[in-house]
């Protein structure tokens, strides 16, 4: 069997074209007309296709609907009068492409069986190049994101099954609700028929057949089905096939550890000389592996060949490539060699294996394997007991992934069903069902049923089993490690299979067939184009999806719209030319939009390279005598989108400090709309891939932190070796500068500021640089900035437990009426809200709100979600009546919240920003989760740590970046600085710290949680923010603003669409890119 169970791989070019592969590139198959005779056309170097017309239901074979089957021929090569006639081949799967096999492979299996045949390989119904195809995704992104996030291994973690268990429960309700009506004709009985029509189509009577893996079941059903209808018919690698109809397939890795054992014990014979991972036993040889795994466990490993080759080494990778080499012994080697550079740190070897991987579709393995079986309703828990019961190192690899995916899936009427008794229901070639067991009494010509001793994925007891349901069929015993007879040379079998099809002859019974050599060549230094090719391709098709992953937090389209988002929609910026002056011209509904002309670099200014600034205003409403001039604006981030936070939340900007003032947002240096951008991927499926492996809490399992340093360490090279040079000009210096000359061009002389969160680091750059150009300059939600530039940032949770407990409060205060997570105290809903966590982290929550909107609900995805819930307390109400959905299973609520808040800011403007400005700092991540163990909050994993850990492997530290400290004696005006009382991402201590800093400053207090001032309704804070602005005006030493109304309103049942907007909008801008 080829289980597509996807490994966590790397996340380079090589990765996505695996993942994204769709149809056979260089010709055209939609210029073949399908039909019922085959129509062939020269195509690719050598071969010939064509596209076989089939009914698409063939209970109702005139209803106008069919399939057109996608198939490639390598004709035969010996004379007409020598001819043996077309041989037809499946390669595993299901979803397996066998026009990919035949294309790089037919004339390897063309010299086993003899030169007089033809190959013919097809893409069965829904795969590939056939039509109607199966996907449950519109895009490849969207498949993208959702197949990225399989480990290959379901024991490798304690999450791993239950996560995978939800993903599927989705799975099978988006391929119910996607499907377009083909999902009930892709069974294996339906492929079988095809194979039928296409043998009579070729003016065969009877069929001849050679099927690998899943292609053993496919056969042996066609035997079943038509059993007098084989002319030759050969399974190699087989299936049980009574587990496999009944999803028990728990046994499938009976024999890998014995494959296993072939290895040690192979290096071992070979010697140091010929095996890189020799050592003086096999038992030490085995230890020396479980080390390895021991060692990547604890920290995964960076890898980075160039810019187009990258990922990260994991526990799950390893294990993954370790089942591929199984699969195909003659990997060994190149194995061995991977193994012995792991040791040394370097995994160059194995990245250069994953080349080797399939493209088969995951969709398609679960429409027609789970079609094919009765419904499985297994939840995860009964899954983890059934895998703990498997006598295997390899428990929770073959079988496990493929009966996860079948636990939710549409019953499919044409599927086989089940087992029964009755050979003889089998017979009836017009039952639109099939009825197990596979077998048949007497067939037209013996099966030839060929098993390895020590298969990986079908032990041999299944050849064994298979062979007695088929009386007169002969088992061909191959010694030999490995996935099917093909992926190791013996010219004993191939002589066996030649013979069978050239004549029918069948070996004696008992035949054990060896290997002509060794699986060790006489060199230790085997590389991975060293391997045999045939057998890497071969296998390439064989394995059929054996992926890589990436993805960690959702699946759904409102992920997908976040970490893609560039830009802003609705306006082309390229149609303003960029200018020092600005010329503005109207753009989205009352706004006007420029693109300020700034130097690149400011010490060289006359070099010809520039910056273009996307900038918007709002502009004043009041009467020109009133006009108060530009108040320039920055949300956070680093990295967030000024042009999109004035868009959203300009006019409540404009509210506060009054319509006398022109509102201006611009994106920073590298930012969305700002050219050059700062970008270390070339397409936004690679962004994609690397970004949405992250965990919002590095603290939410033991691989949450090294695995994400892993990560950034290959994200620091592949940004320097992407770099156009643009990198060294994004600092907050230069945008500080930026903001100078915008001020300027607009013709003032001093700056006015509103910042918020890294804002406020802004602002005191600009304050420290510029202390004389100061009209005003409020900062908002303030950091630490020693903290921020030493990349100490630990502290920025410090009031975060505080802010979180001002919902436990507020929660009980309000009662059950007005909060529906109500509970007697305030520490029992904590209690109630630990409960979720833990039943999360058991088990994640399917949610399936439609086809456009759908996730999975992890205990990391509850985590962010309260995160930001913090961050804007006017939605305490919605996450309180979120989390009692989640309490009833539910989890609608929550997910409609993630689509409201979450922004669009860019992970690689963050880092470039944050870590550009700061000293290089080289902590690896055991360091990191000591000083992260040292963090006195239950957020402890969240905000500063992954802040911290992006900067950990960074190269680029511009000479010209502000190092410090903040502060000046004498500003041209008072700053004002406003902190709130429990600020869950910029503590309050911060603003008290950064106020004395500039003497003269005043701090206003906010007694209220939340990210920034303006996350709640203060009309006090308000006031004292219009008439500093209007007037200079600062408040009194020590003022305190309370909040104008409490934090839960009178109804329970409040909705997200209830929100204030103008919070939601604004906090989307200000908070994202902390995340």
């Amino acid at each position: 069997m080829t289980p597509l169970s996807s490994v966590s791989l790397l996340f380079g070019f090589v990765s996505l074209s695996v993942v994204l592969a769709q149809g056979t590139s260089g010709f055209d198959w939609n210029s073949i007309e399908p039909s019922t005779n085959f129509t062939w056309v020269d195509c690719f170097s050598g071969f010939q296709c064509a596209r076989f017309q089939a009914p698409l239901d063939y209970s109702n074979p005139d209803n106008g609907q069919s399939a057109a089957i996608a198939v490639v021929k390598l004709a035969a090569q010996a004379p007409a009068s020598e001819y043996g006639g077309p041989i037809f081949t499946n390669p595993g799967g299901p979803g397996g492409s066998g026009v990919s096999f035949v294309l790089e492979d037919g004339q390897f299996i063309q010299s086993i069986v003899g030169a007089q045949f033809d190959i013919i390989g097809f893409d069965p119904r829904g795969v590939n190049n056939t039509t109607p195809q199966i996907s449950f995704f519109n895009t490849d992104v969207e498949r993208l994101a959702f197949l990225l996030d399989e480990r290959a291994d379901l024991n490798s973690t304690p999450e791993a099954l239950p996560e995978s268990w939800a993903r599927y429960q989705v799975a099978g309700q988006l391929a119910q609700s996607r499907d377009n009506g083909s999902l009930n004709f892709v069974t294996t009985a339906d492929v079988a028929r095809d194979m039928l029509g296409m043998s009579e189509a070729l003016g065969q009577e009877n069929l001849q057949y050679w099927g690998v893996s899943y292609g053993t079941f496919l056969g042996s059903v066609f035997a079943t089905m038509f059993p007098d209808r084989i002319k030759r018919l050969v399974i190699d690698g087989v299936l049980d096939m009574d587990a496999w109809l009944a999803l028990d397939l728990g046994g499938s890795v009976n024999d890998t550890d014995k494959t296993m054992q072939w290895f040690f014990d192979g290096c071992h014979a070979a010697g140091p000389e010929n095996c890189a991972f020799y050592a003086s036993s096999p038992a030490k040889i085995e230890a020396a592996l479980d080390d390895i795994y021991d060692s990547l466990r604890s920290q995964p490993l960076p890898v980075f060949l160039n810019s187009d080759l990258y990922g990260v080494l994991t526990y799950d990778t390893l294990r993954g490539i370790i089942m591929v080499a199984l699969y195909t012994p003659p990997l060994f080697p190149v194995l061995a060699q991977g193994l012995a550079e792991v040791q040394a740190g370097n995994a160059t070897t194995f990245f250069k294996l994953i080349s080797i991987f399939g493209e088969g579709s995951t969709e398609a393995l679960t429409a027609i394997e789970c079609g094919d079986s009765d419904p499985f309703n297994a939840d995860a828990s009964q899954l983890r007991e059934y895998m703990s019961r498997i006598n295997s190192t390899f428990a929770g690899m073959g079988g496990m992934p493929l009966m996860n995916r079948c636990t939710f899936i549409p019953s499919i009427a044409s599927k086989v069903e089940g087992i029964v008794t009755s050979v003889q229901a089998l017979s009836c070639t017009d039952a639109k069902t099939l009825k197990g067991p596979a077998g048949a009494a007497n067939t037209s010509h013996p099966l030839l049923v060929i098993g390895n001793t020590a298969d990986p994925v079908t032990p041999l007891a299944g050849a064994k089993k298979t062979s007695l349901s088929f009386p007169g069929s002969v088992l061909l015993t191959q010694d030999s490690p490995g996935h099917t007879s093909m992926n190791t040379i013996s010219t004993c079998t191939h002589q066996h299979i030649a013979a069978y099809f050239t004549n029918g002859t069948l070996p004696e019974e008992g035949t054990v067939c060896s290997l002509d050599a060794p699986l060790f060549p006489t060199s230790a230094n085997a590389t991975v184009s060293e391997s045999p090719r045939s057998f890497m391709e071969l296998h390439k098709r064989i394995l059929e999806g054996y992926r890589l992953k990436f993805v960690s937090l959702l699946f759904g389209f409102v992920s997908l719209s976040v970490v893609l988002a560039q830009g802003t929609s609705g306006f082309d910026w390229n149609s303003i030319e960029p200018s020092t002056n600005f010329t503005w011209v109207d753009c989205f509904s009352g706004f006007q939009c420029a693109r300020f002309k700034a130097p690149l670099d400011y010490s060289n200014p006359d070099n010809d390279q520039s910056a273009a600034i996307a900038v918007v205003k709002l502009a004043a409403q009041a009467p020109a005598s009133e006009y108060g001039g530009p108040i320039f604006t920055n949300p956070g981030g680093p990295g967030g989108s000024g042009v999109n936070f004035i868009l959203e939340s300009g006019q409540f900007i404009q509210s506060i400090v009054g319509a006398q003032f022109d509102i201006i947002g611009f994106d920073p240096r590298g930012v969305n709309n700002t050219t050059p951008q700062t970008s270390f991927f070339n397409t936004d499926a690679e962004r994609l891939a690397f970004f949405l492996d992250e965990r919002a809490d590095l603290n939410s399992t033991p691989e949450a932190l090294p695995e994400s340093w892993a990560r950034y360490q290959v994200a620091g090279q592949l940004a320097q070796s992407r770099d156009n040079g643009s990198l060294n000009f994004v600092t907050t210096a230069d945008v500080a500068r930026d903001m100078l000359g915008m001020s300027e061009a607009l013709g003032q002389e001093n700056l006015q500021y509103w910042g918020f969160s890294y804002g406020t680091f802004l602002g005191s750059v600009f304050a420290t640089m510029f202390p004389n150009r100061i009209k005003r300059l409020l900062i908002d939600g303030v950091l630490d900035m020693d903290a921020w530039l030493a990349l100490d940032l630990g502290g920025m949770v410090n009031d975060t437990d505080k802010t979180m407990q001002w919902f436990f409060d507020g929660c009980h205060a309000a009662g059950p009426e007005n909060c529906a997570f109500y509970a007697s105290s305030p520490a029992k809903i904590e209690a109630a809200l630990e409960d979720i966590y833990d039943s999360l982290r058991s088990q994640p929550l399917p949610v399936f709100f439609n086809s456009d909107l759908y996730d999975v609900f992890t205990y990391d995805t509850l985590r962010s979600i309260i995160l930001m819930a913090l961050y804007t307390p006017p939605l305490f109400p919605h996450l309180a009546q979120g989390l009692a959905e989640v309490q009833a299973g539910n989890a609608t609520t929550l997910f409609k919240f993630l689509s409201t808040v979450s922004g669009e800011g860019s992970p690689e403007v963050l880092a470039a920003i944050e870590c550009g400005d700061s000293d290089p700092f080289n902590a690896n991540a055991s360091q990191l989760r000591e000083y992260m163990s040292r963090i006195n909050s239950t957020f402890a994993g969240m905000l500063g740590m992954p802040l911290m850990n992006r900067c950990a492997g960074w190269k680029i530290h511009p000479e010209h970046r502000f190092k410090g400290p903040v502060g000046a004696a004498n500003t041209s005006y008072p700053l004002l600085v406003i902190g709130n009382t429990a600020d869950p991402a910029t503590p309050f201590a911060g603003a008290k710290k950064t106020s004395l800093s500039f003497p003269g400053s005043v701090l206003l207090t906010q007694d209220s949680p939340g990210h920034a001032s303006i996350s709640t309704e203060s009309n006090c804070t308000s006031q004292h923010i219009a008439a500093y602005f209007a007037n200079g005006t600062l408040p009194e030493e020590g003022i305190v603003c309370s909040l104008d109304a409490p934090l839960f309103p009178t109804s329970a049942n409040t909705t997200v669409s209830d929100s204030p907007r103008s919070f939601m909008g604004l906090h989307k801008r200000i908070v994202m890119p902390l995340f």
